[in-house]
């Protein structure tokens, strides 16, 4: 296990016994269904979009990324693993100070299929800390009676670009 799982593992092992966040009412207009695959160049898009909607918003997902191990810092791309607990986590590879960089997680709501992990449902998301400069987020699946009448389906690749925080708010 690296350092990185072991810290992920324990920054969320909290959240395992947290009691689940209330979904925020929304227009179903307003409720966007993230589709297609995570790969090096959608991620941070989808980070940026998670991270945003760490309030309890609901969102549909119907996303594909395929699974990697994190290969050390220096190699850089996507990574998507199991933990060896069940937990999925999901960052960008590579940076030698993970400054800025958004980490992943989901354990309900996510099933692996030919080497691909599929997270496929409506989903809240839950603010897990930051460590080391990486911010954590939690995926969690939504309470059945948060489903909206209808979604709005955006392709990954259409999300806004990702953002970069302006030095001065740090």
């Amino acid at each position: 296990m690296t350092r990185r799982t072991s810290l992920a593992s324990a920054a969320l092992l909290g959240l395992v016994a947290a009691l689940p966040a209330p979904a925020v009412a929304q227009d179903a207009a307003d409720t966007p269904r993230i589709t297609g695959e995570l790969t090096n160049e959608t991620f941070g898009r989808f980070a940026d979009f998670v991270e945003k909607n760490a309030d309890g918003n609901v969102f549909g997902l119907d996303v594909t990324v395929t699974e990697k191990q994190d290969e050390g810092l220096g190699r850089a791309g996507l990574a998507a693993y199991d933990d060896g607990s069940g937990l999925l986590v999901i960052y960008e590879a590579g940076s030698p100070d993970n400054i800025g960089t958004v980490q992943v997680s989901v354990r309900d709501g996510v099933k692996r299929e030919n080497g691909r992990f599929v997270l496929d449902g409506l989903f809240t998301t839950e603010y897990a800390g930051m460590h080391q400069g990486i911010t954590a987020i939690f995926l969690k699946p939504a309470p059945e009676d948060a489903a909206p009448p209808a979604l709005r389906y955006v392709a990954v690749g259409a999300l806004p670009e990702a953002t970069a925080d302006d030095p001065e708010e740090n």
